[in-house]
């Protein structure tokens, strides 16, 4: 399994532009990023999703039918938003929170269907820099994966981690260790869907 961190907008296509790219099976661009993968993948055709400036959330919405329509191979992605948080979409089970590895209960109904997971998240903090916040929340998110948590307990690791990140003038703090994992907790989500589920 390849986890691919993209670095920025002009490197985020580079594996789908390469023979072999189907060992990719995650992906943690930020909104910028994915719009440049899915740009590349639609062959220029499609929008540029993009961020609403009020309460409505109908750009995740579009987030998880762009990631259908080019990204269903991959087991999930997780795409981070900035002050709106994050969203990890992923291939659909009906225990949407399960752990990433777990094999989806696949239904003919939706076999090939995808599921938001929506975490949104307050900074009630002063943030010192955030320079290695993203790297920070893929990394923590990994680690609960290796580790076999649920989708919301790798959420809260990851953020955890990235808001150690946010609050540090350092991209990669030296606060971050192991506890962070073992602490785990579900993080809060809202489910985003098209599925009568």
């Amino acid at each position: 399994s390849v986890w691919y961190e993209p670095t920025d907008i002009k490197k985020a296509r580079k594996p789908w532009d390469l023979p072999g790219s189907n060992s990719i099976l995650f992906t943690s661009p930020n909104l910028n990023e994915f719009n440049a993968i899915v740009k590349f993948l639609s062959k220029g055709k499609a929008k540029d999703v993009v961020h609403s400036s009020c309460e409505d959330e109908s750009f995740v919405q579009r987030i998880v039918e762009e990631s259908k329509n080019y990204l269903s191979n991959l087991k999930a992605i997780m795409i981070s938003l900035g002050n709106k948080g994050f969203i990890v979409v992923r291939q659909y089970t009906k225990d949407e929170d399960s752990s990433i590895y777990s094999k989806p209960k696949k239904s003919t109904d939706y076999d090939d269907e995808m599921i938001g997971l929506y975490f949104q998240i307050g900074t009630n903090y002063s943030i010192s820099s955030v320079s290695g916040a993203g790297d920070c929340l893929a990394a923590g998110f990994v680690a609960g994966m290796i580790q076999g948590k649920r989708v919301s307990e790798c959420a809260f690791i990851g953020q955890s981690c990235a808001t150690a990140s946010l609050k540090s003038s350092e991209a990669v703090p030296n606060s971050l260790d192991p506890n962070f994992i073992y602490s785990a907790k579900p993080l809060p989500y809202k489910i985003i869907s098209n599925l009568k589920i």
